[in-house]
């Protein structure tokens, strides 16, 4: 395929992508200005399902973002758009925003220092939702999903699970494009999350990796470069 087979593919999904948000937008927009409407205590179970809606319309729209980042490495379009961010802060609004009241006491974040960085805090904050998002959808239940910030020697975050772990023979290309683990048949998803999530942190100019263990867990973590205001 030629760049500008590239090119003229990532110029189409950008259009593509921008009319799909349009309408994505508007319906975000309207569940909010419904759970406000409802939010009084009396309608608990009406709550949960705007809720789940929120979350389903959020996972919806970072597929989308993946998807057209995906195309813009390949077309070699692709964009950072850096601002000084407070990793803390990061990683607490997307444990916030992914937790439905059923799953609030699964996520534990543990980030007693806080770090700022310049990055693209919305690639970013993608990177940790979809590492959390794939914890939370192969760990039971019963058990917790940890996020961790850590500052030192280099700004790192971690989210680690306690869910089937990834065979040795797999981990070296989970994150390869389109590839899949071979517990995943049972699992929405297009394998296209974790090869974005390590495209994005390497044109970041950091690195990305898991540790695991079958049957007791696995580590997602990622390190960004040591160029952070304090």
């Amino acid at each position: 395929m030629t760049d500008s087979t590239h090119a003229l593919s990532y110029a189409e999904l950008a259009h593509v992508v921008h009319d799909l948000k349009s309408p994505l937008s508007v319906v975000v927009l309207e569940t909010l200005m419904l759970r406000r409407k409802l939010d009084d205590g009396e309608h608990s179970d009406m709550m949960e399902t705007i809720t789940r809606m929120l979350l389903n319309i959020d996972y919806i729209d970072r597929m989308v973002q993946d998807l057209i980042d995906s195309c813009a490495f390949d077309a070699g379009a692709l964009e950072l758009h850096r601002i000084p961010t407070d990793l803390r802060g990061l990683v607490e609004t997307v444990a916030a925003r992914m937790t439905s009241s059923r799953d609030r006491g699964r996520i534990v974040v543990d980030a007693p220092e806080s770090v700022v960085v310049r990055v693209d805090a919305l690639r970013i904050e993608r990177v940790v939702a979809n590492l959390v998002s794939n914890a939370l959808k192969y760990t039971p239940r019963s058990t917790r999903v940890v996020i961790r910030l850590e500052v030192s020697p280099a700004p790192r975050i971690s989210v680690t699970d306690s869910g089937p772990g990834v065979p040795g023979d797999e981990a070296q290309y989970i994150f390869d494009e389109h590839r899949r683990g071979s517990g995943a048949h049972a699992h929405d998803g297009n394998g296209l999350g974790l090869y974005v999530s390590k495209r994005i942190v390497e044109a970041h100019g950091g690195r990305i990796g898991v540790y695991s263990l079958p049957g007791v867990g696995s580590q997602f973590y990622f390190e960004l470069p040591e160029r952070h205001e304090r």
